[in-house]
């Protein structure tokens, strides 16, 4: 796999503050839920966005792949005339490749860092004016001699160096990026160069959701009251934890559902993205499975993922449609269901 997280941040709120998202997606690098550091914007094309507002929030990925290359993309929004750090590149705990928001005077630019030694800047005299989308990407490829590095905007090559882009000289890849205060981030990506889907730049991107709207092909889980078992699972943009659910403790149970169609995605779609907000109701943790059917009938299902007794996040991204290398389409994607399993 090559697109290794993405995030549009609409699963946090359509309005005041995306703390308990973050805290929740975020929660290992020490997201803040407790000053309303990280309210709701409206996002880029539409749907929410992520406000970096207070002095020391961050929210940054888990360790995500090994590979010596690494690419982020994302829109921001710079919300002050003054100068932060915008994205951070790290291998493990160690800062290696940066972007800063670089203002003086009237200028407005982006500056390349390797930890703390300015690297260059991408010589775009006012073009980031604060208060408005800018799409940006940064390919790095880590090495102490041969290293690159890469920053577009738009999908224009403004900035590239190369040389030594290593956090540290034993570790020769970044596997982590966070994002800092500052600016308003929305539709997020990280890929690497495996595999042989988004293993590059991929542009600028709209990340949209759906959710359950109909009883699909299986509905074998226990249901917290009466009613079709996807008014339970549908809870969108905050799910409302215990106050309503499907649960089952008994191996290879199913549920499935259909989901509302995507609409406005365009012509080509990366990958799908199903995510589970799941937790154990005892001290054991269990394992889950996400499924996907499709209009044709095949089902697959995931590797087993563990959750413990705290809500966590159960992800699968389907870079083509299960069992075959069939891109994904908006037609495909509307005629499939997606569900669970008891692992």
């Amino acid at each position: 796999m090559a697109l290794l997280w993405m995030d549009g941040f609409e699963g946090g709120g359509s309005s005041g503050y995306l703390n308990a998202y973050v805290a929740r997606r975020y929660d290992w690098t020490g997201a803040d839920v407790v000053n309303n550091s990280y309210p709701w914007a409206a996002g880029q094309c539409g749907g929410s966005a992520v406000n970096m507002y207070a002095t020391y929030n961050f929210c940054g990925t888990p360790p995500l792949t090994t590979d010596r290359t690494l690419i982020v993309g994302f829109a921001f929004r710079p919300n002050s005339a003054s100068t932060n750090w915008l994205v951070r590149m790290c291998s493990d705990n160690t800062v290696g490749v940066s972007l800063e928001y670089y203002v003086s005077g009237s200028t407005r630019e982006l500056r390349v860092y390797r930890g703390g030694t300015l690297l260059g800047t991408t010589s775009t005299g006012n073009a980031f004016q604060i208060n408005r989308w800018h799409w940006i990407e940064l390919k790095v490829y880590c090495d102490d001699t041969a290293g690159t590095i890469e920053v577009r905007y738009g999908g224009r090559t403004i900035y590239t160096f190369t040389g030594d882009t290593q956090a540290d000289a034993s570790i020769n890849y970044h596997n982590t990026l966070y994002f800092t205060r500052g600016s308003t981030i929305d539709n997020f990506y990280v890929c690497d160069s495996t595999g042989s889907r988004n293993n590059d730049f991929l542009g600028p991107v709209k990340i949209t959701t759906i959710t359950p709207n109909a009883a699909g092909d299986a509905a074998h889980w226990d249901a917290s009251g009466g009613g079709e078992h996807h008014t339970y699972v549908d809870d969108f943009p905050l799910a409302n934890d215990d106050s309503d659910y499907v649960e089952s403790a008994v191996a290879d149970r199913k549920e499935l559902w259909h989901y509302t169609d995507a609409t406005d995605i365009g012509d080509t779609i990366h990958a799908v993205q199903v995510v589970t907000l799941a937790r154990a109701t005892d001290a054991q943790c269990s394992d889950l499975k996400t499924l996907a059917k499709s209009g044709g009938g095949y089902e697959s299902e995931d590797s087993a993922q563990t959750v413990g007794v705290d809500y966590s996040e159960v992800v699968r991204i389907m870079e083509a449609q299960p069992g075959g290398s069939d891109a994904w389409t908006a037609a495909a994607l509307n005629s499939y269901q997606f569900g669970v399993k008891v692992g």
